[in-house]
């Protein structure tokens, strides 16, 4: 049995590749319920696991539908089967708290109550923090009593608390029956699954001794993640979450991923899209079309993403690479993060191939004119296969120096969320190399046979933390931007010592810089005791055994 199913009362009317199961409506209804489900069906069904809005999207607005674009639609669907993760049902109590004072908050209390609701009216100066999650928050009192409620409402403007779902502003509703309406939902049934995976191989929060980086809990809209900055950890809420994907867009490392689309399975599937035009389009987006008319030519072929708020510069410089065309984007409500993500790689592709790479559509009415615009770019076509292992910003790295090969494109400054700079360091550098341990992106790093340090720019993301793991502090950070040249991309040395060798055995076994520091410090201490000088100047081995000699 085929793992496409496509639905239709105008089956006549389309060209179709071979791999569907091309089935009227009416044959739908008469399918067996006990029959394997297929993967992935144009229409909803209980008789597939994924839906694909985007082949009746490319159907409907196409000139001439080709039988192989529709085959890559059905493609990309199935390649994300074996992330789909299983519904969770969370049980959320009928217990309320109604945070507010006056008439209208004990009306909502006692409506409450008199619906199923165990809901308590409580005094805004009575509670001192409010914790936890939807269907167990734990409410601290003034008495330092605590109590568990499962969800709660707002008469009062407390912003912080609006963040957790679960406990809603009386005024952001338009009555208290709808108001309640949305509280028994939840108390009937809330599911919810695992939206977030985290790596804490390169990110710049996690375990680390200093705060260098929490981009992602500070641009959370919700509780989704928030930081632990004593302890140094991210804390993930997949009740919490909206799955907005902002603090994808803000992680420079790629820490961050959606579980039902991570970043492989974004690259495996921009693998069907090479010689085509890409409309880049996410889930929610497709409601927003459904009413509008326009066409389309049949080259002009949607990827379907999870968020498309949740793209950065690799991302997008990648669809234009793979495809070897430029894209057009359509997100109503784009945040400021996509758009300059999307100045950045139009920067790159004007100055490099004298044209726009990305053009971003915010309404329907635009759609059309916008993707007639989309056309081959001569030179930008890139097939680079990274490792699993690589950070997001080695394999931009990688893409930037295709497209900027060896010319000199100008300079591309640093923004907010995605800083570039250089590592300069003033006298006194004694090649410890706190700075290659601190770093987990691979911009520092120690070459030990002729005792150099050495950076690469184009890998760094200027989280100061080498800065705050010199003991020496003698390095010197500039977020600068980018350079845009082959020079850049290279490794350059930031010092260099000559190996110092042990007084006693000759093997070289530290810098001269650091024993000559050493010893500055230390010598005075051990006034005219020579066999402790001397120690100094020794290697691990022939220290311990001068020592030893001198207690017999």
């Amino acid at each position: 049995m085929s793992a496409f199913l496509f639905v239709s009362s105008r089956l006549d009317e389309y060209c179709l590749p071979h791999s569907l199961q091309c089935l009227s409506p009416r044959e739908l209804e008469s399918l067996d319920s006990s029959q394997e489900p297929f993967i992935v069906s144009n229409v909803p069904t209980q008789h597939a696991y994924i839906l694909a809005p985007e082949v009746n999207f490319y159907l409907q607005h196409t000139k001439n539908a080709d039988a192989k674009n529709i085959e890559i639609l059905y493609r990309a669907r199935e390649m994300s089967f074996d992330n789909l993760e299983s519904d969770k049902q969370l049980q959320v109590p009928p217990s309320l708290f109604v945070l507010g004072e006056g008439e209208e908050a004990s009306d909502f209390c006692l409506y409450a109550n008199q619906n199923g609701f165990d809901s308590v009216l409580l005094e805004p100066s009575k509670v001192l923090s409010v914790q936890g999650q939807l269907g167990s928050f734990s409410l601290l009192f003034s008495d330092e009593t605590t109590r568990q409620y499962g969800q709660g409402v707002l008469f009062v403007d407390v912003l912080d608390l609006l963040r957790y779902k679960g406990i809603e502003s009386a005024a952001d509703f338009d009555d208290a029956q709808a108001l309640l309406q949305t509280l028994k939902e939840r108390v009937q049934g809330f599911y919810y699954h695992d939206i977030i995976h985290f790596d804490t191989a390169h990110c710049q929060y996690e375990n680390r001794r200093e705060k260098c980086c929490c981009a992602c809990a500070e641009a959370c809209p919700t509780l989704g993640i928030f930081n632990d900055d004593e302890e140094k950890k991210l804390y993930f809420s997949n009740i919490d979450c909206v799955e907005c994907g902002v603090c994808l867009s803000v992680c420079p490392t790629g820490s961050i991923e959606f579980n039902e689309f991570p970043r492989e399975l974004f690259f495996n599937i921009l693998k069907l899209y090479r010689d085509v035009k890409i409309l880049l389009i996410d889930e929610e987006s497709f409601d927003a079309l459904d009413s509008h008319s326009f066409t389309f030519d049949e080259s002009i072929l949607p990827l379907v993403v999870h968020q498309i708020n949740a793209l950065n510069p690799l991302y997008l410089l990648s669809c234009i690479q793979e495809s070897g065309c430029s894209i057009a984007i359509y997100k109503e409500s784009p945040t400021q993060l996509l758009k300059d993500s999307i100045e950045i790689v139009n920067t790159l592709t004007q100055r490099a191939y004298y044209e726009q790479g990305i053009y971003l559509v915010d309404s329907p009415t635009a759609l059309q004119q916008t993707t007639e615009r989309l056309r081959g770019i001569e030179g930008a076509r890139y097939f680079y296969a990274h490792r699993k292992t690589e950070h997001n910003r080695a394999i931009f790295a990688e893409r930037m120096r295709y497209l900027i090969k060896d010319k000199n494109l100008g300079h591309l400054p640093s923004y907010q969320h995605f800083r570039y700079g250089e590592i300069h360091l003033k006298e006194g550098c004694t090649l410890c190399l706190s700075c290659v341990g601190a770093c987990n992106v691979g911009a520092l790093s120690a070459n030990e046979q002729n005792y150099t340090l050495i950076f690469n720019p184009s890998l760094c993301t200027t989280c100061e933390y080498c800065l705050l793991s010199c003991p020496e502090n003698v390095m010197i950070l500039e977020r600068n931007g980018i350079p845009l040249n082959e020079t850049w991309f290279n490794e350059r040395i930031l010092a260099k010592d000559e190996p110092f060798k042990c007084v006693e055995c000759g093997t070289a076994f530290a810098t001269t810089q650091s024993i000559s520091k050493v010893y500055d410090m230390l010598a005075p201490k051990f006034g005219n005791d020579e066999q402790k000088i001397r120690t100094l100047l020794c290697c691990p081995d022939c220290k311990v055994r001068i020592m030893t000699k001198g207690m017999l």
